[in-house]
């Protein structure tokens, strides 16, 4: 199953050198991404690798990617070829988008809502439509209200957790009313992660539920 990696996790594997499946995943999938962090890396080090973790998540690897290359491809190419390589490109980063989030779960997709914070305006339980609205965020920049340019995109990525704020007597008191198994005396973001796995689990039955349909 393709990751989605976004734009700092990229460097931070490649800079540190050590996963080997990861770093061969994405020489495969970014190779032009690949080569140009690799060689910033070796020659600025630890300092780069800093700077990039402060990029948003909403930067994806495959967007740097698809931006270095079209950049190659207009200052190498003659007008005629450029305009042969833009519409390759298009079609194959389309491709490529459409399987980071096509190739996920229902569960990891409804993750990725839920850190966006959009699960609160997202009412479809279909995969197909909370895909739709993950590519519109990313579309936006991070900006929720696509009619909104005075919106930052920080704003979406700060939006509210709905745990977020509760002590972990409380999560831990919710997870026990959902009768989720959950260790005592742990800290609220143990507790958080639990829930928002359940939450998750339960967004793949509604889906599988949905899927059923099919079937009358």
């Amino acid at each position: 199953m393709a990751k989605n990696y976004t734009f700092n996790e990229a460097v931070e594997i490649i800079a540190k050198g050590t996963d080997l499946e990861a770093i061969t995943d994405i020489g495969r999938r970014y190779p032009v991404l690949a080569h140009k962090v690799a060689v910033v890396a070796t020659k600025a080090g630890e300092e780069f690798v800093d700077l990039m973790s402060y990029m948003p998540d909403y930067l994806t690897a495959n967007k740097v990617n698809t931006a270095i290359k079209a950049s190659i491809t207009e200052s190498s190419s003659d007008e005629d070829t450029e305009a042969e390589a833009t519409t390759k490109d298009v079609g194959e980063d389309a491709t490529e988008v459409n399987d980071d989030y096509d190739s996920m779960s229902a569960s990891e997709i409804w993750k990725l809502i839920c850190e966006r914070g959009l699960d609160k305006t997202i009412k479809s339980k279909k995969k197909s439509d909370r895909i739709a609205a993950l590519r519109e965020y990313d579309k936006n920049g991070g900006n929720t209200d696509s009619d909104s340019e005075d919106v930052e995109s920080e704003n979406v990525e700060n939006a509210e957790n709905p745990y977020e704020g509760k002590s972990a007597m409380e999560l831990f008191k919710e997870c026990k009313a959902r009768k989720i198994k959950a260790a005592p005396k742990k800290p609220a973001k143990y507790y958080i992660d639990l829930l928002v796995k359940d939450d998750a689990a339960k967004a793949t039955e509604d889906e599988s539920d949905d899927d059923d349909d099919w079937d009358i």
